[in-house]
């Protein structure tokens, strides 16, 4: 028994403890990383889908104000306020679809910011002409605004549809990160409850085993307090404290066997000593 290694009874519980606690940190560590990949994705769909989203609203109301302003330019005589506002609103509203392309992280993103682009440049030169025609009294305004017409139903058609589609990314992104939150409480409810039964696994059988062992000391003590000697020696199982009793307890018998022995022929040879004297 001295040559196994000794595990005391503490070791034996900060085992099982530590394996539990390891298993508990691993869960964490598992849900810490998920959930600061959700935040990642709530954040990127936050700074950047929801943003592109906003982005392009803005401009497509500085493309609808820029059509009023043309509009005020071409019914009142003095239409210069009108014209600079005209031009500002543009201006911002190219500048967005610009921004809206060059940002874009897809082949089919980027063609369809490219093409709005196009867009509203093809409605800035008309309106440059319709502008330039209406100060000169050109016969031919009516043209020039009848080609705006389309190139303005085009652009509006394709503001619409870029937003659709911001729509669809937005709401998949919501279902991805509502999946994998519903993974996550998944995975840690069937991992604390199976945490949980290895608990009480572990408990009932530690329980079970030092039970068995100490029912086996006390047997050992009944049968000494007994003075029944002729029990085999017992043996740990373990190098600890429960073993350590059990090596005491086979010292004890050893040593009571030893003085019943020892009386035992003491007494025969008081008995043979009598006999000789009577003779």
């Amino acid at each position: 028994m001295d040559s196994k290694r000794r595990i005391p009874l503490i070791a034996q519980l900060f085992s099982m403890f530590g394996l539990v606690t390891i298993l508990l940190l691993a869960l964490l560590g598992y849900t810490v990383f998920d959930l600061i990949k959700v935040g990642e994705q709530a954040q990127t769909m936050a700074n950047y889908t929801a943003a592109r989203s906003v982005s392009l609203k803005d401009g497509h109301m500085y493309f609808t104000r820029a059509l009023l302003n043309m509009r005020g330019f071409l019914l009142y005589p003095d239409g210069s306020a009108y014209e600079q506002g005209y031009r500002a609103d543009m201006q911002k509203s190219i500048e967005i679809a610009k921004k809206y392309k060059d940002e874009s992280n897809t082949p089919e993103t980027k063609e369809e910011g490219a093409k709005l682009e196009r867009l509203i440049t093809s409605y800035l030169a008309v309106g440059d002409k319709v502008i330039a025609a209406k100060k000169a009294n050109d016969p031919n305004l009516n043209k020039y605004t009848g080609e705006g017409r389309q190139i303005v139903a085009d652009t509006d058609a394709q503001f619409n549809s870029l937003s659709e589609h911001q729509s669809k990314v937005m709401s998949n992104t919501v279902l991805s990160l509502e999946n994998t939150i519903a993974s996550i409480k998944t995975t840690v409810f069937v991992a604390s409850f199976l945490m949980i039964a290895l608990v009480v696994v572990l408990v009932v059988l530690f329980s079970r085993w030092m039970n068995k062992r100490f029912t086996a000391i006390y047997q050992e003590l009944a049968a000494i307090g007994a003075l029944d000697l002729s029990r085999p020696d017992i043996h740990a199982s373990l190098n600890d404290e429960v073993g350590d009793m059990a090596k005491v307890i086979v010292d004890m018998r050893h040593k009571l066997k030893a003085m019943v022995n020892e009386l035992q022929n003491s007494g025969e040879t008081v008995a043979a000593a009598s006999s000789l004297a009577r003779l």
